[in-house]
């Protein structure tokens, strides 16, 4: 009985599988028929290809795809090209190999090729054994780069999954060129969080071993989900190490604006800031390329090419101030050096400047250009300074008061290789020798009953990277020469009160109204110090030698005066410039500038006249520190003595223009003797200070 059984049961089955195969040849055989006849005649009867396959053939057809193809074109892309390709996708290939691996043990026996396509078909893994792997050596490639997209090699498997999103099986003829026509293909396409499409899976197999193993396609599906799983999961890690990072850029940029770009260069976030900078909203621009937001090239290129910036100045138009920004883009590198995003950070360069003056106390406005004039004098300063301001020598700059000593000093520095230093300048003649000795070298914390608690830090230590401007540096003390001499020679520093020494990384200018010879031979200055700071020296050269550079500086003073004050003068009269030529201008450029500054408030009509002007030059003393004594009642005991030793003192401190220390030293009398004489004989002066 049971071996009738069997043998009804293996008649039973053998019929079924005769009678599916029966089914399937005639399947194949009507798409053979519709194949031949589109591709013939360009016309399929109704109802025999399902209408997406149709739809496909047409647009093959479009694109000029031969239908008769002995295989697939070889890739278009170079090495660079394809490991690009491989790198944007990597996330994809790592989640699917993780997947297909552990997957592929189960059918590596079976006779099938599965390969993995970007969302655009590119192929970007393969793996197989068997028949049909041999055949997809020779008509199908296996090469990664390879195209499944339509436009290149017509109706196939991957590219509709991801057409629609949905997956899709293609059997033998369905395919519209004819090397696939042995071949069944299922493919399933992959997303992302978020849904969006990411690629496609393709499982190839020969169409004999796909009738024998139908069950082996189904899987395709679920493999599929699996991988989109495992796939969310990594991207889900990778999200939470971007958002962790950039969360940290974040905190440290609190009060500079700051874009948070991701992987795909789309705005994740941006804080305050730039909401006010940019006048945007966040949640107008969430998801957005950051193009939408910031077109500057500069920006866009690096965010594009993953470079660093850092500081890069520039004028950013969509901003509401159409201000300039120093700008830093940072790629964003999770722990394995994967790209994760991109961080944008804008510092408005204003409150940088305003950070740095309050800081250091003082910016370099000025530069080559600022100094007008065509005299032959002016030219040599100008063509020496340049040539100086390559290196990184000592520069000591000899002038006149009103010449411009400062004004050279930092268009030195803006044209040297410490230009992007903050350049500090400390006038040496305008503060007693206890208070510049602390501003040259600062002080450690407890070094001064009512100093900083925290110490402070000095001029040498603020101009680090910079350039440090000593004015006047016939002013300081010996003492203060010996240890400035110590630092050039030396090239470090301490503090005051300290032990920690600090490097010198600062260039080092000065300048003096005086002749510094003249003080070595009264020896109130230091020959190996005035040789150490005059390695290169510019003189600049007075007013009254520069007959040639009045007229231009007049014309250039009227038209800024115009603007700060407000007002309309056209010119100046002949008369009234021929006075300017022949005056000896003993304040030199800043005392013409004041001269036309008077007369452009005095003009009562469009130009400037001799009238307008001082008719002759100022009292002695008016450009430096005038004694004016008080109108007293006579001392009693007005000797002869005291009379002369009151002249002396007031003589004294008009010859040192006002230095108190300068003028005691010359009296030969302590400072505070001298504060005691200037005491006692109620002599008063105002001090002006001119560089």
């Amino acid at each position: 009985m049971l071996c009738c059984l069997l043998v009804g049961f293996i008649q039973v089955r053998a019929l079924i599988v005769e009678t599916m195969e029966t089914k399937q040849t005639d399947i194949r055989q009507c798409l053979q028929k519709a194949w031949n006849d589109f591709v013939c005649g360009g016309t399929v009867a109704e109802g025999t290809v399902r209408p997406e396959i149709i739809a496909s053939w047409k647009r093959s057809r479009a694109y000029d795809i031969d239908p008769h193809l002995k295989g697939f074109p070889p890739p278009l892309m170079n090495d660079e090209q394809l490991k690009s390709l491989l790198t944007r996708n990597s996330l994809l290939i790592n989640s699917t190999q993780r997947v297909l691996k552990s997957f592929y043990h189960y059918i590596k026996n079976i006779d099938i090729l599965i390969s993995l396509h970007d969302k655009e078909g590119y192929m970007l893994e393969n793996m197989g054994e068997g028949a049909i792997w041999s055949y997809a050596a020779q008509v199908l490639g296996n090469r990664l780069g390879t195209s499944a997209h339509e436009k290149d090699v017509g109706t196939t498997a991957p590219f509709l999954a991801i057409l629609h999103d949905q997956p899709f099986e293609m059997v033998a003829e369905e395919h519209y060129v004819q090397f696939l026509h042995p071949c069944i293909c299922v493919a399933a396409p992959l997303h992302n969080e978020r849904g969006q499409i990411m690629g496609a899976l393709n499982i190839t197999a020969s169409y004999e071993m796909a009738s024998q193993h139908p069950h082996t396609l189904a899987l395709i599906a679920a493999v599929a989900k699996i991988i989109e799983n495992d796939l969310q999961l990594a991207n889900a890690l990778e999200q939470t190490e971007f958002m962790s990072q950039s969360l940290k850029d974040a905190m440290a940029s609190m009060s500079d604006g700051l874009i948070v770009l991701g992987w795909d260069e789309r705005v994740v976030h941006v804080n305050s800031t730039v909401e006010k900078l940019l006048g945007v909203r966040m949640e107008d621009i969430g998801g957005k390329e950051i193009v939408h937001i910031v077109k500057n090239i500069v920006i866009v290129e690096a965010v594009k090419n993953r470079q660093k910036l850092v500081d890069y100045e520039l004028i950013l138009e969509e901003s509401v101030k159409k201000s300039r920004y120093l700008v830093s883009v940072s790629p964003i590198m999770s722990l394995v050096g994967k790209h994760l995003g991109t961080s944008v950070v804008l510092r408005e360069l204003k409150s940088v400047q305003k950070l740095l003056q309050r800081v250091v106390g003082h910016r370099a406005p000025y530069n080559f250009n600022d100094i007008l004039g065509e005299s032959p004098g002016i030219a040599q300063v100008k063509r020496l300074s340049r040539i100086v301001a390559k290196s990184n020598s000592n520069v000591i700059i000899t002038g006149e008061t009103g010449t411009g000593k400062e004004m050279l000093a930092q268009s030195i520095h803006n044209s040297s290789e410490f230009a992007k230093g903050p350049f500090i300048a400390i006038n040496c003649a305008a503060m007693p020798a206890e208070l510049i000795d602390s501003e040259i070298f600062g002080y450690e914390a407890g070094t001064f009953t009512g100093g900083l608690s925290g110490g402070k830090p000095g001029k040498l230590e603020l101009a680090h990277g910079g350039t440090l401007f000593l004015d006047e540096i016939n002013g300081t003390s010996l003492s203060i020469q010996v240890k400035l001499l110590r630092v050039l020679e030396e090239r470090v520093f301490q503090r005051l009160g300290g032990n920690r020494s600090m490097e010198l990384g600062a260039r080092i200018i000065s300048a003096t109204n005086q002749d510094l010879t003249e003080r070595i031979r009264h020896g109130n200055f230091r020959p190996d110090l005035y040789y150490r700071l005059s390695v290169m020296e510019i003189q600049i050269p007075p007013l009254r030698q520069r007959i040639k550079d009045i007229e231009m500086l007049t014309y250039w003073f009227i038209e800024e005066k115009n603007r700060h004050l407000n007002k309309t003068i056209t010119g100046i009269t002949d008369e009234a410039l021929s006075h300017l030529l022949t005056y000896a201008w003993p304040g030199n450029v800043r005392e013409l500038k004041n001269w036309i500054e008077r007369a452009v408030n005095l003009a009562e009509g469009d130009t400037l006249t001799v009238h307008d002007f001082p008719r002759s030059a100022p009292p002695d003393g008016l450009f430096a520190s005038q004694i004016m004594p008080h109108t007293i009642k006579p001392d009693n005991d007005s000797g002869s003595l005291r009379q002369t030793e009151r002249e002396a003192i007031i003589a004294a401190i008009n010859k040192c223009q006002g230095n108190i220390p300068e003028a005691a030293r010359y009296l030969e009398i302590s400072r505070a003797t001298l504060y005691r004489k200037l005491e006692k004989y109620q002599i008063s002066f105002s001090k002006k200070v001119y560089s």
